[in-house]
């Protein structure tokens, strides 16, 4: 009878533990890098901004100094990013694709238990006509 008490509480304990981290949410980032570029003809409403299209890139994350480097990750085809950062100010960096520099830069801060949400807009650079 012991035995049973003890297992039945265990199992209460240990439901009961599982429930709260289930529930508390993750401090970090995620969101979507979209190239958004002037429309060379006008497509109705707004004639200014073509529909943005997603951007396969890096996402690297800064100290919100620029200084050192916290982490990185690869986008999805769709430009789909998410990892994981302790609650603080941070400078989100998308580096050029031929690495010749960075793209676009945004300070962010992320709060505590819960996730922040970015989409990051990438203005492509002048074109060269041969």
């Amino acid at each position: 009878m012991r035995m049973r008490l003890l297992f039945a509480t265990s199992a209460c304990l240990l439901a009961l533990g599982s429930a709260a981290v289930s529930a508390q949410e993750v401090s970090g980032l995620s969101g979507q890098v979209v190239l958004a570029s002037r429309c060379p003809v006008p497509l109705g409403g707004d004639d200014t901004t073509c529909p943005t299209l997603p951007m396969a890139t890096s996402v690297a994350v800064r100290s919100a100094d620029g200084s050192t480097e916290v982490a990185s990750v690869a986008t999805d085809a769709d430009g789909q990013f998410s990892m994981p950062l302790d609650p603080g100010q941070y400078l989100v960096v998308v580096p050029a694709p031929d690495g010749g520099g960075m793209v676009a830069e945004t300070l962010v801060t992320v709060l505590a238990d819960t996730p922040t949400t970015l989409t990051i807009q990438v203005r492509p650079g002048p074109r060269s006509v041969p």
